[in-house]
């Protein structure tokens, strides 16, 4: 079976029409182009089916295009919007994103932590505050960028929201209401106790997850931009990779989405 040539750079340059500089360009900041000499290129190498050297590319340019992102979970709406925003926004970039889900586990984030810079990434996003001291001595020396989300923490660069505030929106709201009584759910335990919602009690909670306006009835929720979030995070890392300074701290609004599941307090 005769296996057709790997296409070079030179290969691309050439049916591009284009310096071997330009395709590296195009390759690792397509920002920098202009958009006819970067369709050019794009073409030659769809053209060519060129797959460039990642080990060469990094030596290179001593980068790797690719940025890290160390989640709890990927099982849960508010994270993978955030992931998806970023992804799109650093992919605009040139950049691709790595993803590791600590399931919760603190050990199993520190090794993804670890393994991430390992692999040498050009920077990396990690969520909230709540680290071991191995986790934490990594991020805060860490030869590249690192930007917590999600929470705030002095010690780094932070993008995410008030939590005080959020939990204070509802209580405020529902003292308003006339209640003085607070509970808190954490599980399926009374969820077949037939309590009347919101006439015996109001429920309201936090992250507006779709399935929230769609529930009988609708719940009163605090909405938390995560799509923004992810947006931000990509837009931070991108600007400090081009040695800006952008803000050490982000913080995104939120709302308090008001629906039927909350009501007055009875007598």
């Amino acid at each position: 079976m005769n296996r057709r040539t790997k296409a070079t750079l030179e290969d691309v340059a050439r049916l591009a029409g284009v310096s071997t500089a330009t395709v590296s360009r195009a390759l690792s900041r397509p920002d920098l182009l202009q958009g006819e000499t970067l369709a050019r290129v794009q073409g030659a190498i769809a053209q060519l089916n060129y797959v460039p050297g990642g080990a060469a590319r990094a030596l290179a340019s001593g980068r790797t295009l690719t940025i890290g992102a160390v989640i709890p979970t990927l099982d849960h709406a508010i994270f993978a919007r955030a992931i998806q925003a970023m992804q799109t926004e650093l992919a605009a970039s040139g950049y691709q994103l790595l993803i590791a889900a600590s399931d919760y586990v603190p050990g199993l984030e520190l090794a993804a932590v670890r393994a991430m810079l390992a692999r040498g990434v050009d920077a990396l996003m990690v969520v909230g505050a709540d680290h071991l001291e191995d986790t934490w001595s990594l991020l805060v020396n860490a030869s590249v960028p690192v930007v917590l989300s999600w929470s705030f923490d002095a010690r780094l660069p932070s993008i995410g929201f008030d939590n005080h505030r959020a939990g204070r929106l509802v209580a405020d709201y529902l003292l308003g209401l006339g209640h003085r009584r607070f509970g808190m759910i954490s599980g399926h335990t009374r969820a077949n106790d037939r309590i009347r919602v919101p006439e015996q009690v109001s429920i309201a909670g936090i992250d507006n997850l779709e399935i929230a306006a769609h529930l009988s009835p609708p719940l009163t929720t605090v909405h938390l931009p995560t799509t923004d979030l992810g947006r931000a995070v990509a837009d931070h890392l991108l600007a400090r990779l081009k040695g800006q300074e952008p803000p050490a701290r982000m913080e995104l609004p939120i709302d308090l989405v008001v629906r039927r599941s909350t009501g007055p307090a009875g007598p």
